[in-house]
């Protein structure tokens, strides 16, 4: 089974991103399963309708906080794309831990290969501003994990991105999960892809893909649709191909154990960036 798991800052777009790769998974006749890990359960939208799914943690709740496996196979639902969907869910307000949840879907798949071992590739869809407790359980265990971070050149995304690695540092001695690289999603301009690399570079990874900002992402999703599917020419659904491909044909060496950068340290290179973007002088990425 290959585990991809996407991070990201909240809004940073790596739902849209997950879900156009899962697409293109499953076309390629992967039998594939998109697992939401965050609390608004909004990953599976493009692939089933909302009023079809049932959380975990809805679930949990419902069955007196107990849960066993079979009724987390039950919450399995088959998407028009192709694609099946699990969404977590989140606690009631001010009660309980969504965390909790994802680390307990995690084991029920790690122990029992009956419950998830009909898909070939699971792909994991984190909130990325916290990287603790169950919401680090996709990358816990020694199970090969190609962790992705999806970025832009906002500070806090950075921040965030920083912090993931350092999650991946701190549980790489008992874990397999590896940083396999940095998605852009772009805003602005092209200058947010030279912060990426500059940062990407200075933890020992790289930039796997670029995808532009482009009005008919967000119109794919107002119809519930991913862009390769609704527009397959537009330069997103192109960007998401060109990403897919280098998922698929990542090396060895291509998954790394990142080495996150102090806070002091990141604040520098972003504020030497942004000093080269005043002057007009954008500094390029080695």
């Amino acid at each position: 089974m290959q585990r991809l798991v996407f991070f990201g800052k909240g809004g940073i777009g790596k739902t849209t991103i997950a879900s156009n790769i899962a697409v293109l998974f499953a076309r390629g006749g992967k039998r594939v399963l998109q697992i939401g890990c965050d609390p608004k359960h909004d990953s599976a939208y493009k692939h089933v309708a909302q009023a079809t799914v049932r959380t975990v943690m809805d679930e949990f709740v419902r069955k007196g906080n107990h849960l066993e496996r079979r009724d987390i196979a039950k919450l399995v639902v088959k998407g028009r794309t192709g694609v099946s969907c699990l969404e977590i869910g989140g606690p009631v307000p001010g009660r309980g831990c969504a965390g909790r949840a994802v680390s307990m879907v995690l084991r029920y798949i790690n122990e029992d290969d009956t419950l998830f071992g009909a898909f070939d590739v699971v792909i994991f869809d984190v909130l990325g501003d916290i990287v603790c407790g169950g919401f680090a359980s996709p990358i816990r265990g020694p199970e090969a994990v190609d962790v992705y971070m999806v970025v832009s050149a906002e500070f806090m995304s950075i921040y965030a991105a920083n912090n993931i690695a350092r999650g991946i540092r701190n549980l790489s001695d008992g874990g397999g999960a590896r940083l396999a690289g940095l998605v852009v999603n772009l805003k602005n301009s092209f200058s947010e892809t030279e912060m990426a690399r500059s940062f990407a570079r200075r933890i020992g990874t790289r930039v796997v893909g670029v995808v532009p900002g482009d009005h008919k992402v967000v119109l794919a999703e107002i119809h519930g649709k991913t862009a390769v599917e609704m527009y397959p020419r537009s330069e997103a659904a192109r960007a998401c191909r060109e990403l897919f491909g280098g998922l698929d044909g990542l090396g060895a060496g291509d998954r790394v154990i990142p080495t996150p950068l102090e806070d002091r340290e990141l604040k520098a290179m972003y504020l030497r960036h942004l000093k080269s973007l005043k002057n007009g002088r954008p500094r390029r990425a080695v």
